[in-house]
């Protein structure tokens, strides 16, 4: 059986951390971290504020 999983943050970089425990999570599940690959993330722009009325 396929098992898949995307790590999803609100920091481009995020903590490290925040990342051991999605690791963890991962970890616990049985999902191998063999085939992850980051996400250059340097060059996109960032979501503006939404203005409140």
């Amino acid at each position: 059986s396929m098992k898949s999983a995307w790590i999803l943050t609100r920091d481009r970089q995020p903590p490290v951390p925040v990342l051991e425990k999605a690791y963890q999570i991962l970890d616990k599940n049985g999902i191998s971290r063999a085939f992850f690959s980051r996400t250059d993330q340097k060059n996109c722009q960032t979501a503006k504020k939404l203005k409140r009325n």
